[in-house]
């Protein structure tokens, strides 16, 4: 008899009160009373009181109460499905187990079968956090409208998942991501550029237009005519590139004159070079 309550007991994830040890073991209700109560005395059951308001009302296991509180403390964590204040998990535990849950959450950590997800207030969830779990929702938004920017311009568009898929290390081919991410331009690639042409030319000068076709050339899609603009106009402003006016911008095409840089005094500049030393 005390093997029949005692496997019940075992098999059984959640503690069980006496009308259901009864009806489960088929046994009269003095028979498993008895019984249970020479399983607690020899430390093979647990007795709990998982309700605070009564006491009387006790819930039996074989489970250890820091075994049962791990039990109970992973289901609830996959339950939620999401990352969880451990304050919030702790709320859930009956509060006769509540006194167990750090050293249950210790060991489910050491488990690997729960995982800290470093944000600025601690958060638990059962999956091993990714880069892409660290992102608030405003930054989601901020990079979905980048791409909306940038995919106007490119041959292959780059989703947000594919973005979030390469933040988090996956494997998958990525070209388009990769591609947005190795075009950005620098004052290094406008100095190699320049050096390229200027050894083809016949002048110092070399026309912003040529530039950025160049820029096309290397970015693809991801080129970005206003970033080319503005990193020449601070190299300006900064004394490091020397830029030759435009006499008659208004007799240029549209594409030229979108390229021109204002310049401190007079018309617009529409060639270019790097300063001297």
């Amino acid at each position: 008899m005390s093997d029949t309550l005692l496997s019940l007991l075992t098999d059984c994830f959640f503690p069980l009160k006496l009308p259901a040890l009864v009806k489960q073991s088929g046994l009269k209700k003095k028979q498993v009373s008895a019984e249970l109560e020479s399983l607690v005395s020899l430390g093979k059951v647990h007795a709990l009181a998982l309700n605070p308001k009564k006491q009387a009302d006790l819930s039996y296991t074989a489970l250890s109460p820091l075994e049962l509180t791990t039990q109970l403390l992973l289901t609830q964590a996959q339950t939620l499905g999401k990352a969880t204040k451990p304050a919030d998990l702790q709320k859930k535990l009956p509060a006769a187990l509540q006194l167990h849950f750090d050293s249950a959450l210790t060991g489910l950590i050491d488990a690997g079968q729960l995982h800290w997800l470093p944000k600025a207030v601690p958060l638990l969830q059962t999956t091993p956090p990714r880069p892409r779990d660290l992102l608030l929702p405003a930054q989601r938004r901020a990079l979905k409208l980048v791409l909306a920017q940038v995919n106007r311009l490119r041959a292959h568009p780059c989703t947000l998942e594919d973005l979030l898929d390469w933040l988090d290390n996956a494997d998958p081919a990525l070209p388009a991501v990769e591609a947005l991410l190795s075009a950005r331009l620098t004052p290094n690639q406008l100095r190699e550029w320049y050096a390229a042409d200027r050894a083809r030319s016949s002048t110092q000068m070399i026309p912003l237009l040529l530039t950025w076709r160049r820029y096309q050339s290397w970015a693809g899609g991801a080129a970005d005519l206003q970033e080319m603009r503005s990193m020449m106009e601070a190299l300006y402003n900064a004394g490091q590139v020397l830029l030759e006016p435009c006499e008659r911008p208004q007799d240029l095409p549209d594409e030229e004159r979108a390229l021109l840089i204002p310049l401190a005094l007079g018309p617009p500049g529409h060639a270019w070079c790097f300063m001297e030393g």
